[in-house]
């Protein structure tokens, strides 16, 4: 049983914390409120209303991304293989799916790399540059994921039969 804590020692624990209240108080300087601008620029024949409609253009695309990256990359694949090499292993839940989704983007971020570059190099940089449109320039990033999507999605493997085999007619009967 603990013995009960005598008077001067709740007294100098009183004390410490209002001392130490009083320091932090005395040793915070004035807090500053920061500010958000947003300049819509009058700058290049811009107007207003279609530097609105880009910055909800932008913020569509920006809230669509995650799913565009969800379909238009392996990331399904291979989370799903690995859930299934995770149930063939009789794991319950060895691996988190927090885990499992992390290493799913990492991998989904290696074997998608070489597109990624290819828009980059071919299409954005160009586009910041002002080299080139912004028409050719979607095309120009489209590409490389056009081009990845249907190598993945081409049929490897055996061929199925196109259809029936000819049979050949049995030969007629001697009389």
């Amino acid at each position: 049983m603990m013995p009960f804590p005598r008077r001067g020692d709740a007294i100098r624990v009183g004390l410490a914390l209002v001392v130490g209240a009083a320091a932090m108080v005395a040793l915070t300087g004035a807090a500053e409120a920061q500010s958000l601008t947003i300049d819509f620029g009058k700058s290049e024949g811009g107007s207003l209303s279609g530097r609105v409609i880009q910055t909800i253009v932008l913020l569509t695309v920006l809230s669509v991304a995650p799913g565009l990256l969800v379909m238009m990359t392996s990331f399904t694949r291979i989370v799903v293989v690995l859930s299934c090499v995770r149930s063939a292993l009789g794991l319950q839940q060895s691996p988190p799916n927090m885990v499992m989704v992390s290493l799913a983007l990492f991998l989904t971020a290696f074997i998608m790399q070489p597109a990624f570059d290819k828009a980059w190099n071919e299409g954005l940089r160009p586009l910041i540059d002002d080299e080139i449109s912004e028409e050719v320039a979607y095309e120009r990033i489209i590409e490389p994921f056009r081009a990845r999507s249907a190598t993945a999605m081409r049929r490897r493997g055996p061929r199925r039969p196109r259809g029936p085999r000819a049979r050949r007619p049995a030969p007629a009967p001697r009389p």
